[in-house]
């Protein structure tokens, strides 16, 4: 009997276009003069282009 395979996670979007569409919020906010929301966005746009790859590996402690 086949056993079931496992579902895939959706990907998303890619951290470029996710960045992207959080400073063109942080541009919106800012031209609306929310600056709290503009500096918020772009600190989130920063983080999401900072942030490692999901599936980096990293070696094992005490190795070679």
């Amino acid at each position: 009997m086949p056993t079931p395979m496992k579902a895939e996670t959706p990907a998303g979007p890619s951290p470029l276009m996710l960045s992207d569409k959080l400073l063109r919020l942080a541009r919106s906010a800012s031209d609306k003069g929310r600056r709290e929301a503009a500096l918020l966005l772009l600190a989130a746009a920063h983080l999401v282009l900072e942030r490692p790859a999901r599936r980096v590996r990293r070696p094992a402690l005490g190795r070679a």
